[in-house]
């Protein structure tokens, strides 16, 4: 009888547990489809326009994204030369957080 008991126990906390799951509105996100013909940093504003996908990627705000680099970003700036175009302090802040 107890073992009817845990398992009926077992069955509805499992039921519920699954009733509270979200639901996966895409397979792929829109944004990770293009990110193989794109490069990542390319999606970067379409990830920065989407404050769920961005909380997601970079676990902070559109704003805070903007308010960190605008604190770091002289310290992250590199000079051009003749032979190559320097990383922007974007695409260093984006490698370094992802």
């Amino acid at each position: 009888m107890a073992l009817t008991r845990k398992r009926k126990i077992f069955l509805l906390w499992w039921d519920r547990r699954k009733a509270l799951e979200s639901k996966r509105r895409h397979w792929i996100h829109p944004i990770c489809k293009d990110r193989g013909a794109l490069g990542e940093f390319n999606l970067l504003p379409q990830i920065l326009a989407d404050d769920e996908k961005c909380l997601e990627y970079f676990r902070m705000t559109p704003t805070t994204f903007q308010s960190l680099l605008g604190l770091c970003a002289s310290g992250l700036k590199k000079q051009n030369t003749n032979w190559r175009k320097s990383i922007t302090p974007k695409e260093r802040l984006v490698v370094t957080l992802r």
